[in-house]
């Protein structure tokens, strides 16, 4: 609408206390100024049933200790910690944490052929979400920890892999 409207956008956050202020202070048309409002309200009404569910997910799964561990784990906290939670289980069946990484389809696909090995990307087989989650989890590492350094590694590693996505 702001596009439609003529108004730039400068700012990469149009959410934020900036972006938030370009929407209350842009000249827009009556009818873009009508939906842009019509669109926030819809927004705020998302956030608030958003609150509501993640409340009642924290409620339910305070006393669960795998919850609670995973929480500790840089870039996992309250937001990835029930997706771990709910869609692996009791992590106790898995013998390893490499036969729970095979499982959410973290691991690299390896194909071999007599002395020749073909490293591919990760599997994508497992839970979808789970996998998400991870590399969302190891998007959000601050700088210096060896989480982010292990990841910045694989992903410049990855991107100037020939054939890479």
């Amino acid at each position: 609408m702001l596009a439609k409207g003529g108004v730039a956008v400068p700012m990469t956050d149009l959410f934020g206390v900036r972006g938030r202020l370009l929407i209350e202070t842009c000249e827009l048309g009556a009818a873009y100024r009508v939906r842009v409002e019509s669109l926030r309200q819809l927004i705020a009404s998302f956030y608030r049933e958003i609150k509501l569910v993640e409340r009642d997910v924290q409620r339910r799964l305070a006393e669960h200790l795998g919850y609670q561990a995973i929480q500790r784990i840089p870039g996992a906290g309250p937001l990835f910690a029930p997706i771990f939670v709910v869609e692996i289980g009791d992590v106790t069946r898995f013998k390893s944490a490499a036969h729970l990484c095979s499982w959410a389809g973290l691991t690299p696909l390896d194909r071999e052929s007599d002395t020749t090995l073909h490293r591919d990307p990760i599997t994508n087989k497992g839970s979808r979400l789970v996998r998400s989650a991870a590399v969302e989890a190891a998007q959000r590492q601050a700088a210096g920890t060896k989480l982010r350094e292990d990841f910045t590694r694989i992903a410049t590693n990855h991107a100037n892999t020939p054939g890479a996505r």
